[in-house]
């Protein structure tokens, strides 16, 4: 199954994802993530959380699904593929909009709850997050916006260690799993929950590149 590059340019490839807004009371991925209007909806703090520990999971117990089968052809592309060592933490950025910090809050706690360590590399532009899911070597990259939507709205797109969209069957996982009362959920303790690390410098390693190649 096919997917378009999140951030990257398109590589002529079909677009992953299912057109249609986030449904209430329930959760839907459109052709980029999942999109509502701030705190209704599918995004609200309660549904976020859940959302945040739903992905947790699944990215304990099927991790292979959150991997998008263009990564090989796009490191090729590349001048290196997606870094190692990173196993085990999230990277989570944001644009500008008012409601950023309330979907952060709420969808790191999620992860965290399952286990999963989050770095908050705050506001950056949406490149620049998927730049920073290949040099950290994360297991997943998480990008908080709704582009050009009005700003009441927001969006939270999950991509792939290689900066990319998720496939069909990762996203298609966590909507069945988001709904299912019955879904179990993990809940470590002690030193086996997560912590986030607030790193909003990490952008400028963008910049850098960006100035080194151009």
């Amino acid at each position: 199954e096919g997917a378009k590059p999140l951030f990257y340019a398109d590589l002529g490839e079909g677009m992953g994802g299912r057109d249609g807004p986030s449904e209430r009371g329930g959760l839907r991925f459109g052709t980029d993530g999942v999109r509502a209007t701030a705190n209704r909806d599918a995004l609200t703090p309660e549904r976020i959380l859940r959302l945040g520990r739903v992905v947790g999971a699944l990215l304990r117990s099927r991790p292979a699904w959150f991997r998008n089968p263009l990564e090989r052809k796009l490191s090729a592309r590349l001048a290196s593929p997606p870094k190692a060592g990173g196993a085990g933490r999230v990277v989570l950025g944001r644009d500008t909009r008012i409601s950023g910090d309330m979907i952060a809050a709420s969808l790191a706690a999620g992860l965290m709850s399952t286990g999963w360590d989050v770095i908050d590399a705050g506001v950056l532009p949406t490149p620049a997050l998927a730049f920073l899911a290949r040099e950290t070597g994360v297991t997943l990259g998480v990008m908080i916006t709704a582009s050009h939507n009005p700003f009441a709205d927001n969006g939270i797109k999950l991509g792939s260690p290689a900066g990319l969209k998720l496939p069909d069957r990762a996203e298609r996982a966590v909507e069945a799993a988001f709904g299912d009362a019955g879904f179990g959920l993990p809940s470590p303790d002690g030193d086996a929950i997560g912590r986030c690390v607030r790193d909003p410098g990490r952008g400028l390693r963008w910049v850098e590149t960006l100035v080194r190649r151009f």
